[in-house]
């Protein structure tokens, strides 16, 4: 005979339980919405043959957790393979600025960022490449792709193709 006495005790909580670690967690979702090699700034245009640009959407940023504070969202601090490869602000028109997103308040407007990847434009084409974000002391940050993250993301050439 088994009696289970502790199963309800554990999921109801109890005064003497530990707390957890993290209690000022931001989650940050986004979507990669396209691998893509071709440029334009202004009145110039052209193709990168070594890399690709990949363009990315910010979907939401939850700054509600138990204990949250004043979180400085920073696009700078974003990145894929290696945290050298930053956002580019200057390739497609819209990019992400800093701000801040007090607790409580969650953020839902969406942000665009690209980034440059090396290597083979044939081969990295249709990649996934995730995101993280290099926190900061005292800053705890999980980025995460959204539902509605194609897999594997389309090659396109946003500037022809409606835009990502």
């Amino acid at each position: 005979m088994t009696l289970v006495l502790g199963g309800p005790l554990l999921l109801a909580g109890c005064a003497g339980c530990p707390t957890p670690l993290i209690s000022d967690l931001v989650i940050i979702t986004y979507e990669q919405r396209a691998n893509f090699n071709h440029w334009k700034l202004l009145d110039q245009e052209g193709t990168i043959e070594d890399g690709v640009f990949v363009r990315y959407r910010i979907v939401s940023i939850q700054n509600n957790d138990t204990h949250a504070k004043t979180f400085h969202f920073d696009p700078g601090k974003i990145y894929a393979d290696e945290p050298s490869q930053t956002p580019i602000p200057f390739i497609y028109l819209a990019g992400a600025l800093p701000f801040d997103i007090p607790p409580g308040a969650p953020f839902t407007r969406p942000l665009g960022i690209t980034l440059r990847i090396p290597g083979i434009p044939g081969v990295l084409k249709n990649e996934p490449f995730p995101l993280h974000y290099a926190s900061g002391p005292d800053e705890h940050v999980l980025i995460i792709p959204g539902p509605n993250n194609p897999n594997p993301p389309p090659y396109a050439n946003p500037f022809t193709q409606g835009g990502v």
